[in-house]
């Protein structure tokens, strides 16, 4: 039945929403369906903090709860027939349990609604059995359901924000019982979104490694706009959309259309400030427990003067950033390559990952999150070894959050120049092949190296570009530490090669149980047989080395749980 409903909703919303600006925000409330949000507006709702306003969400329901309420007691409050038959309030709960139920399947039952319309429906069984329930009965009785009936929903960042968010509203709502002066009302809801937000922060730096300072005032501004006309017009939709009343769902469309206009006209103005972000590391669950004491001491009561406390930590907290210095990292992004060189707050990458055709890119899922959690604020340079996706499918999304003009690329032509730099105290090379390939064998091949230690990026080279290497560079080819060529194929690393380059330790960067079967058998004998330390991305995960002693460290093994595979290469 539900499924029912939501598909009537999803084609005949899809039919008159197409030709709207907005159409991808209102059909993420109308019926919970968030692929058709432009990048743009996404971007948008990301930089400024408030990408939970575009879809059905635990605040959505509230507010649909609040009206059906309301408006429906004022209807039937009228009709004395019906009145003098069944209470009024118990017609006004009944309808508003309808109305929250079918709009948290819309939503797909999420946490944050579900949380929400367990917390409504208990307060309208309350009405109807004229039951006093306190507010932290309710709280944890929606929390006790949600646990009861989806235990693994605690894995997921949305159970937290969304129960850690409820806590404090109700927490806060015991501050103000009685007050009705308008003034103070709206002092009250400014109040409470800073508090919220501020409160929210430790959590929200613990998941997503920083916190945006214009986040609040985005929220301040977007919520109300959300909350007292967006939402309710969407809801509105329901009716004309059900009954073909299309001269009314295409006048609610254009009055939604002009909001969504405006209020994404001052969100774009305040993605200008979003380089004003808290980048703050929260390694440990004590550190993120102190952030909570440092947020939770700004709020205590006055008489307990505990703010300079509170002020004291946070100095203390902020000088405790970590960055990284001096260290190689190739992540574990499945079937490609990325790696990062690191020092203090400052990076080199050599190639950024896949990207796949429903958009999932690994720049936005693992490289930037990375950078982002070793508080990197700069990229010195970006070097795509070649064109295809597995190796730049992710500079996309890091061009966005890190802006860079020194881009070297196989592309580009930049890597057939003789070309060289210091970086870090690190000395590059460009190892051109001259144009004399395309391909893989175009690959950008990168030598850095510091005293008696080196590194060699290869790209997807093949035998061919190997033996055209051999024969211009000779022994500038030797390298401590060799990235792979091509992932491991059974088509590169040549004996030659590898007598060449004569590597202590090699790194396969590849994917769990590949279509390819990188890195192949052979090839992984061949390490073997020339006593070269072989280490993959598929046993070890993200492989960090330490530059000032080649020491390793390799994430899986370190990480390792009683739950993980056991992986032999």
């Amino acid at each position: 039945m539900v499924f029912h409903i939501f598909q009537f909703f999803f084609v005949r919303g899809l039919k008159y929403t197409k030709n709207t600006q907005y159409f991808g925000i209102i059909n993420a409330l109308l019926i919970g369906d968030k692929s058709y949000i432009t990048n743009k507006n996404k971007n948008t709702l990301t930089s400024t903090g408030t990408s939970h306003l575009s879809v059905i969400s635990g605040l959505h329901l509230n507010i649909i709860a609040s009206l059906v309420f309301f408006i429906s007691f004022m209807m039937f409050s009228r009709a004395y027939i019906v009145v003098n038959s069944i209470p009024i309030v118990v017609i006004s709960a009944t309808l508003t349990i309808i109305a929250t139920f079918t709009y948290m399947a819309l939503a797909g039952f999420s946490i944050p609604t579900i949380r929400a319309f367990i917390m409504v429906f208990v307060v309208m069984l309350a009405i109807l059995g004229r039951v006093n329930y306190h507010k932290w009965q309710i709280y944890f009785l929606a929390l006790f359901i949600v646990i009861l009936f989806n235990p693994l929903s605690v894995l997921g960042v949305g159970f937290w924000l969304s129960f850690f968010a409820a806590g404090l509203i109700v927490y806060f709502v015991n501050f103000n019982k009685s007050n009705y002066n308008i003034y103070k009302k709206i002092f009250q809801i400014i109040y409470l979104q800073v508090f919220i937000s501020i409160l929210m922060s430790p959590l929200i730096i613990w998941f997503f490694g920083e916190f945006s300072l214009i986040s609040p005032i985005a929220n301040l501004f977007a919520i109300p706009v959300f909350s007292i006309f967006v939402v309710p017009l969407v809801f509105m939709l329901s009716a004309p959309l059900a009954l073909n009343m299309d001269f009314l769902v295409v006048i609610i469309l254009k009055i939604l259309d002009t909001i969504l206009g405006y209020t994404f006209d001052i969100l774009e103005f305040l993605t200008t400030f979003n380089t004003y972000n808290l980048n703050i590391i929260i390694d440990g669950s004590i550190e993120l427990i102190i952030a909570i004491i440092i947020v939770v001491l700004l709020f205590s009561h006055k008489s307990l003067n505990l703010k300079p406390l509170a002020l004291i930590i946070f100095i203390a907290f902020l000088t405790n950033v970590k960055p990284i210095n001096n260290h190689l990292h190739i992540l574990d992004v499945g079937q490609g390559l990325a790696s990062i060189l690191a020092v203090k707050d400052r990076a080199i990458i050599f190639d950024t990952g896949n990207k796949f055709r429903s958009g999932f890119n690994l720049g936005d899922a693992v490289i930037n999150p990375f950078l982002q959690q070793k508080n990197i604020t700069k990229l010195d340079k970006i070097i795509i070894s070649h064109k295809d996706k597995d190796h730049s499918g992710g500079l996309e999304a890091i061009l966005r959050k890190y802006p860079t003009k020194n881009l070297i690329s196989g592309e580009n032509g930049k890597c057939l120049a003789k070309n060289s730099w210091q970086n870090y105290g690190w000395n590059f090379q460009i190892l051109t092949t001259d144009k004399q390939f395309s391909g893989n064998n175009n690959s950008c091949v990168i030598k850095i190296s510091k005293g008696d230690k080196s590194i060699l990026w290869t790209g997807d080279i093949e035998k061919k570009a190997e033996k055209y290497l051999i024969k211009k560079y000779g022994n500038i080819l030797q390298s401590t530490i060799l990235i792979a060529p091509h992932h491991g194929s059974k088509t590169s690393s040549s004996v030659e090669f590898l007598k060449i380059v004569k590597p202590k330790i090699a790194i396969f960067a590849a994917g769990f149980q590949n279509s390819y079967n990188h890195p192949h058998k052979k090839i992984i004998q061949r390490y073997k047989n020339m006593d070269i330390k072989i280490l993959t991305t598929i046993c070890s995960g993200q492989i960090s080395i330490d530059l000032n002693n080649f020491s390793i460290q390799e994430h899986r093994k370190e990480n390792n749980k009683y739950y993980h595979r056991n992986c032999q290469i």
